[in-house]
């Protein structure tokens, strides 16, 4: 997360329960075994490494703890991109806060994700695909974000 994010956040959000910390997905500044709990949305798609990334939260999670990730998912992506080939890796463009900010971000297909999830050892508790108002495409009607529950 970029510092002009972390003075959003503080703005937006403001607490003084609230630590806000910047830090690269593969190495976080945290202990093993620290959190019982992880929430994680619109983050995991800027991983340059779905297994470091992965690995690196369940590092840091206690026995038995959940973490819970909702992402652009691979389809939306999909119409993202300037090659149109779900396979191919290609990083994209994406419009936030309002269009005032672009960011590039990995695309990566479902079974990227199956596939660190499951070799940095977590349970899949569930999956979710969401629709929301990006979700019409021309004649298509796709899903925009996905939702995953995971298990230590």
């Amino acid at each position: 997360m970029s510092t002009d994010f972390i003075e959003i956040a503080k703005k937006e959000n403001p607490g003084p329960k609230i630590k806000y910390v910047t830090a690269l997905m593969g190495k976080m500044p945290f202990p093993h075994d620290s959190f019982d709990f992880i929430f994680s949305r619109n983050t995991i798609h800027y991983s340059k490494s779905l297994l470091d990334t992965f690995t690196e939260i369940r590092r840091i999670m206690r026995p038995g703890a959940r973490f819970y990730s909702q992402d652009s998912h691979p389809i939306f992506t999909l119409f993202l991109k300037q090659n149109k080939d779900y396979e191919k890796k290609e990083d994209v463009s994406f419009p936030i806060q309002g269009g005032q900010i672009r960011v590039l971000h990995p695309s990566f297909t479902i079974s990227d994700y199956i596939d660190a999830i499951l070799k940095s050892g977590f349970k899949i508790i569930s999956y979710k695909e969401y629709f929301g108002r990006r979700s019409q495409v021309g004649e298509f009607r796709i899903p925009v974000t996905q939702g995953w529950m995971l298990e230590k």
